[in-house]
């Protein structure tokens, strides 16, 4: 009796130690000082100089060229498309160094397990490495926002899956705790409402590009929005409505995550062969992805979305390694024939840098089932945005390895990811999902009515 006493005890101070939140007020005050940016990454440099010290990220596009809400002064060399193709303000870059499998070694320290793996597997893998771009900006909003959450969030529930006293910033700027550093990645912030058109697909062993998936998306962040109704309450939601292939046209998605995942992330789906709205539970952890026919989670949207609880999450520190960054090129102004290798996305058009990285890793809990055994997630520092990820299958072999496109909107500004890259090492086969180098990228636009993510909307818009 006393051992389940004890053992109840013991079990109680664990969970407790989700609620335990909140930095002092003289920890808040060092936010935008002399050592920390606004959002908590190091101001300074590294030793070396490769990595600069952050000076506030950009504002406005090259030339001159920058939106405030409209267009106002056009970039000279480049006509800006209605939906959102933005200019690479970093365009006359040259890279410092390639890294190959010859010169491997050399950069050992800077690559994490997957992308050596990726070396090892295609002996032609290249990755061209520019000057470290701290591109990323913030509005005031961000800024106040961030410094008020950071005294009143905490993280609690079943597996530390509910955010609370948290709106419109960063809840965890110095964060603590394993879930502190997943929560800060979860409400990442990239605007309030933004749509686009995408392509996703699939390279099979064979080499072959198949289209798995091409449509609209819509992404709203109530949290990010204090007028918001939902404010509080929903923290993003998704819908994509899925135009090709033929098979699949039609097809609906309403996603809608939470703050407090307690009762999980309701997600609809509107199928036309079926011609009814319904709930979709599988739209969450270990969930197929239809969007790239499988080949991805659904949890590994983003690099990792939806609730954390089935993983116990350890910070293991912050590392200085090759990221992908930055990537205007090949988020906005490639095409598919120049993109998409038989074996890997073709080196040329990508970019990386080097970056400073929070190392996160996620270890399945005992009980809990999952593709995953472990997974180990790359944050950077400016974002809090996981920018690469490694997943291990349960015998601890690396399964699949995960990259994120990802650009800094100068306009508005705000970081974004335009789509991620996953590689499985098991089946051969990699996936872009939500590809915009060609589609005319995305834009920012005005909330939208209630009525637009009820499920009853999706069977109106999906019948053909």
């Amino acid at each position: 009796m006393i051992r389940k006493i004890i053992l109840v005890f013991a079990l109680s101070l664990a969970l407790s130690s989700y609620a335990v939140a909140a930095i002092s007020p003289a920890e808040v005050n060092q936010l935008g000082g002399d050592k920390l940016t606004v959002i908590g990454a190091e101001k300074a440099g590294n030793r070396d100089g490769s990595i600069p010290a952050y000076t506030g990220g950009i504002t406005k596009g090259a030339d001159g060229w920058y939106y405030e809400g409209k267009l106002k002064v056009p970039f000279s060399a480049y006509k800006a498309r209605s939906i959102g193709d933005r200019p690479d303000p970093f365009k006359d870059d040259k890279a410092l160094f390639t890294i190959t499998s010859a010169n491997l070694k050399q950069y050992d320290s800077f690559l994490t397990e997957g992308t050596k793996e990726l070396f090892k597997r295609f002996p032609d893998y290249k990755m061209n490495v520019y000057p470290t771009r701290r591109s990323c900006s913030y509005g005031q909003d961000v800024i106040d926002g961030t410094r008020k959450s950071a005294l009143t969030a905490k993280v609690s529930g079943n597996g530390g899956n509910v955010l609370s006293g948290s709106s419109c910033g960063f809840p965890f700027p110095i964060p603590k705790s394993g879930l502190e550093l997943v929560w800060n990645h979860l409400v990442r912030w990239v605007g309030t409402t933004e749509r686009g058109t995408y392509k996703s697909f699939v390279v099979n062993a064979a080499g072959r590009r198949v289209m798995a998936s091409s449509g609209e998306f819509t992404l709203e962040y109530p949290y990010w929005d204090k007028s918001h109704p939902e404010a509080g309450k929903d923290l993003c939601r998704i819908r994509d409505r899925v135009i090709q292939p033929a098979n699949r046209n039609g097809e609906g998605l309403i996603w809608i995550l939470k703050q407090d995942k307690t009762g999980g992330d309701p997600a609809w789906q509107y199928l036309p062969g079926q011609r009814r709205v319904k709930r979709a539970p599988e739209i969450a952890f270990d969930g197929p992805n239809t969007s790239v026919a499988g080949a991805a989670t659904y949890d590994e949207s983003y690099i990792y979305n939806g609730s954390p609880e089935r993983f116990d999450w350890k910070i293991l520190g912050k590392k200085e390694i090759v990221v992908p960054y930055n990537q205007y090129k090949l988020a906005y102004h490639s095409t598919e024939n120049s993109v998409f290798g038989p074996k890997f996305i073709n080196p040329a058009e990508t970019r990386w840098e080097k970056h400073r990285v929070w190392v996160l890793e996620g270890k399945l809990k005992p009980g809990f089932r999952h593709i995953y055994s472990r997974r180990i997630l790359f944050l950077d520092e400016d974002s809090w945005y996981a920018v690469l990820a490694d997943s291990y299958d349960h015998k601890n072999k690396i399964y699949r390895v995960t990259q994120c496109v990802f650009v800094h909107n100068y306009d508005y500004p705000a970081p974004f990811t335009c789509g991620y890259i996953g590689y499985d090492l098991i089946a051969g086969i990699y996936y872009y999902n939500a590809y915009t180098g060609d589609t005319g990228g995305m834009g920012y636009i005005d909330r939208l009515k209630p009525q637009f993510w009820s499920p009853q909307s999706l069977s109106g818009a999906g019948i053909r």
